[in-house]
């Protein structure tokens, strides 16, 4: 389903131009801006539920660790976890594919994978 042109956003003068470089209409560009805009809206909310169960989670295990970022890092299909612990901060790297499982399947094994994952990355 196509939004109606009245949903499109405004093209600043430097979209407009770019438009004309790559040789589509406003319209076309126009479109593809917002296709960005849903796409952003959609990796925030599958962060922010991420950031949810993990939090879940680490209370589960009776961690003192305090989530303090959810991060995706597009290039390398993967989310990072930023856990504040008493020793420091702690990177976990997470592949999107546990993440979707996770959060949009809600598989019980990729579950079990991530509460293992975080077990680990939060204990000692």
């Amino acid at each position: 389903m196509e939004a109606p042109v009245t949903e499109l956003p405004q093209l600043s003068d430097a979209q407009k131009e770019m438009a004309r470089r790559f040789e589509v209409t406003e319209e076309e560009y126009a479109r593809g801006e917002l296709a960005s805009i849903y796409s952003q809206q959609r990796l925030k909310a599958k962060g922010e539920r991420l950031g949810s169960v993990v939090r879940e989670i680490l209370q589960n295990l009776g961690r003192a660790g305090s989530l303090v970022a959810v991060l995706y890092e597009g290039g390398k299909s993967r989310w990072i976890l930023r856990i504040e612990m008493d020793s420091g901060v702690r990177n976990i790297a997470l592949p999107y594919e546990l993440v979707d499982d996770v959060v949009d399947s809600e598989l019980f094994q990729a579950h079990q994978e991530l509460r293992h994952t975080l077990d680990a990355a939060t204990s000692g």
